[in-house]
């Protein structure tokens, strides 16, 4: 029996999954009909902690709300559509499996997603967030925000769209084309109290995988585009500063995508496609060992990997992101960049340490690679270059190979068939 005015009328129940009415007599307590049992007063199973929800069955726009002490009726409001309440209609082995959701004219119930990320924001506690998984079924977690960390989940209600939640209140994000290229920390577990996982958004869905903690690998963080996360097997993934400053730009694999590189600023990083860079390098920004770098980056058809960088004398590099200079390597500096030493009218040389048997030619322009064949007529299996490095070492190249020795041992014969062989 339900009154409306001056009018009260029979109908019969709904028997619909979390429908319910709030009991006339005892508002605390709620009616519910199924096929089995008919009608029947019950218990709303609120406890002194824990609220408890139903469909309304006399207006399914709204949701009945049960304390311990007392059944009310909540209006959903628009933004409360990306919300959800767990169904306590039913518990199945002592856990509820269920959520209910609203949408538009209508207010629904359905399995909760058990997919690894995928949460729901609490239409009781927008700060609080609800997941499912087999082994408790859906309940309602802390976010696990804190004051400087934000956490982050896969809407389970639109898969194209994130939960940020911050200490004090959870949002929902759309993930707009550039988008693609980012990734978040999955924050719907830990393990030995870090994070293994990271949500990526590709089209249509966003997915939460195993963080890659291959070196050099990081992905562009898509809650601040200028850091960079970054996983080991250490610390699990974490955001990081880029390390990139006012002069100095970084780089990194990306891991979304291992034939690009991640190119960082101190304002923002971007994606760079590789394509004909397969010659270049760039310089390894993920590890950073006695405040030096000591791998590169390079590029060959699908992939791109980090490298020891070269050390050996005379070999280098040419600048991924700036191709008229170079990469060298040493054990006092590291891996660093540097101009090419190239004049308006002297070339400079070196060995293109990713092939020995090429050389890098550098103009004030450009750096180039050119095959180390000799020219020289009274040598023609001889080669030599000055070195672009210092004006002590020279390079010589044979067919095979190229060497660098130092010019300590040049000699007037070997300056003759340097003079003819450039």
């Amino acid at each position: 029996i339900t009154c409306s005015g001056s009018t009260c009328s029979s109908k019969p129940g709904s028997k619909e999954r979390a429908y319910a009415y709030i009991n006339g007599e005892d508002p605390k307590k709620v009616i519910w009909c199924d096929s089995s049992f008919g009608c029947k007063v019950r218990d709303s199973n609120a406890t002194e902690n824990e609220k408890t929800y139903y469909i309304n069955a006399l207006n399914n726009k709204t949701i009945i709300k049960c304390s311990k002490t007392l059944c009310t009726i909540e209006e959903i409001i628009s933004h409360k559509e990306n919300y959800a309440y767990i169904d306590s209609s039913k518990k199945s082995n002592n856990k509820y499996s269920n959520i209910i959701t609203c949408s538009g004219s209508i207010c629904s119930s359905k399995p909760g997603s058990m997919e690894r990320a995928y949460a729901y924001i609490s239409g009781e506690d927008p700060k609080k967030v609800i997941w499912c998984n087999s082994s408790k079924g859906c309940e309602v977690h802390d976010n696990n925000a804190t004051e400087n960390e934000k956490t982050y989940y896969i809407n389970a209600l639109n898969n194209k769209t994130i939960i940020i939640c911050s200490k004090f209140q959870c949002t929902i994000e759309e993930i707009i084309s550039h988008k693609d290229n980012y990734a978040y920390i999955d924050s719907s577990k830990k393990n030995n109290n870090k994070y293994s996982n990271i949500i990526a958004c590709s089209g249509s869905i966003c997915s939460s995988k195993s963080g890659s903690i291959e070196r050099a690998y990081a992905y562009i963080s898509g809650e601040d585009p200028k850091k960079v996360i970054w996983c080991n097997s250490s610390n699990g993934c974490e955001v990081h500063d880029s390390n990139a400053t006012e002069n100095e730009k970084t780089y990194y694999i990306n891991a979304l995508n291992i034939k690009t590189i991640i190119i960082c600023t101190k304002s923002q990083c971007t994606i760079e496609e590789t394509g004909a860079k397969n010659n270049y390098a760039y310089i390894d920004s993920s590890k950073n060992d006695n405040n030096k770098y000591s791998n590169v980056i390079t590029c060959s058809g699908s992939i791109c990997f980090s490298k020891f960088g070269s050390m050996e004398r005379a070999y280098a590099y040419i600048s991924g992101e700036d191709p008229k200079k170079v990469i060298w390597c040493n054990s006092e500096n590291g891996c660093e960049v540097h101009d090419s030493n190239a004049t308006e009218n002297e070339k400079t040389y070196y060995i293109n340490a990713l092939n020995t048997k090429t050389i890098i030619v550098c103009s004030i322009f450009q750096c180039t690679i050119e095959e180390s064949g000799a020219k020289s007529n009274e040598y023609p299996e001889t080669k030599y270059y000055m070195s672009g490095v210092n004006n002590v070492d020279m390079i010589r190249c044979e067919p095979s190979n190229c060497i660098s020795f130092t010019g300590e041992f040049q000699n007037i014969n070997i300056l003759y068939k340097l003079k003819f062989s450039i």
